[in-house]
């Protein structure tokens, strides 16, 4: 009896194996991504760092991250998918190795710029693929993947406390290592990027302009909440650390379930009602965590914030070639990404700056008015394209 495969199984399953090997790379962004937020306040205090210095660690990843997805589009016909994903998760297990044994806050720098160096070169081309050769269900589930790793990091980095914040950056290194071996294999399988090789214009218009600044408000938002959710339960509210990483989990919980849901479900509404809704959602539950006086109220507020975040980033992903175009996709993919790098850099940076000088009771309503803002540019993109 023959083993061999029709082409059509061939190919059915090499697309199964690379939804995985994508779905697995985006995991491992999303656990280097929510890792932070819970190691920071023990970090800061090994390398006698104020608060807001958070930022400066954004900053670097941000180093490494903006040129990545800026350079995308030229990198990506030069170098090719396989190249590319390979080469993210590979720069990343550098990075971490560098954070988990810094003897100082310069490594610690060093570190995170190669992670971002790294994030920038698998996030975009991946994203990009699934947008060019897959629907909404699978880009659903690319981005579930990614709230399950800021999910599951927290958790990780909690568990870790009692003997190192280091240990948790060791996890996250033994996850990110199956991730290359993973890509070693897929290397020869990805298909063509459509207009790989192609020169395009760069569509500079005011649809163009703000939806970049979409991305930034957004991710920033995002990032923002997940990042000092940590400080503001622990050093604010007077909440335990475990049960304040546990609401950091539950907070990008609620984010991968709704991305999950929306990953299965999403293609029975459009997807600019669920994106306005989403807005809506998302600032609701973030002004409920702002009112919250006690430990549920607090959980049920990143609940409600963390379901309506879940489907934004994908959703506005999703949309990028219907509102810019389908020819330039891979050109303002890249710069979303860069976009949405500088809002996750420079929003809690700022919201960090003044609850430095303030309280870090003012971040909940900062994000309020972040996540408002750019549903109203939403608003406007959608009336516009």
């Amino acid at each position: 009896m023959s083993s061999s495969r029709s082409p059509e199984v061939t190919a059915a399953l090499a697309a199964r194996f690379l939804l995985g090997v994508s779905f697995g790379s985006i995991l491992a962004v999303g656990l280097t991504d929510g890792a932070l937020g819970v190691a920071w306040p023990t970090m800061r205090d090994e390398f006698g760092r104020s608060l807001d210095d958070l930022g400066i660690v954004l900053g670097a990843f941000f180093v490494g991250f903006g040129p990545a997805t800026a350079l995308h589009r030229k990198l990506l016909p030069r170098f090719g998918m396989g190249r590319l994903v390979l080469a993210g998760p590979s720069l990343a297990v550098v990075g971490l190795l560098i954070v988990a044994s810094a003897p100082g806050w310069l490594a610690v720098l060093a570190g995170y710029a190669l992670v971002g160096l790294g994030n920038g070169l698998s996030d975009p081309s991946i994203n990009l693929y699934l947008a060019l050769h897959h629907g909404v269900r699978p880009m659903g589930l690319l981005h579930a993947s990614f709230g399950l790793g800021t999910t599951l990091s927290p958790l990780i980095m909690t568990a870790a406390l009692p003997v190192s914040w280091r240990l948790g950056y060791v996890v996250l290194i033994g996850v990110e290592l199956v991730v290359v071996a993973a890509m070693v294999r897929a290397r020869p399988r990805w298909l063509p990027v459509e207009g790989d090789g192609g020169r395009v214009s760069f569509p500079s218009s005011a649809v163009t302009w703000i939806t970049l600044t979409i991305f930034m408000l957004y991710t920033g938002s995002e990032l923002a909440a997940g990042q000092w959710a940590f400080s503001l339960l622990t050093e604010s509210r007077d909440i335990g650390d475990t049960a304040a990483g546990f609401v950091v989990s539950v907070y990008w919980g609620g984010l991968t379930v709704g991305r999950l849901v929306y990953g299965t479900v999403g293609d029975r509404f459009p997807p600019r009602s669920m994106l306005s809704g989403a807005f809506i959602v998302a600032a609701t539950g973030m002004a409920m965590v702002w009112v919250a006086d006690s430990l549920v109220a607090s959980v049920l507020g990143f609940v409600v914030a963390g379901l309506g975040m879940a489907g934004i980033f994908p959703l506005l992903v999703l949309l990028t070639p219907q509102r810019i175009g389908r020819d330039v996709a891979g050109e303002i993919m890249g710069l979303q990404f860069t976009a949405a790098a500088l809002g996750g850099v420079s929003v809690p940076w700022i919201v960090g700056i003044i609850a430095e000088r303030s309280s870090l009771e003012v971040v909940p309503g900062l994000l309020v008015g972040s996540i408002l803002l750019a549903a109203l540019l939403n608003s406007s993109v959608a009336r516009r394209s």
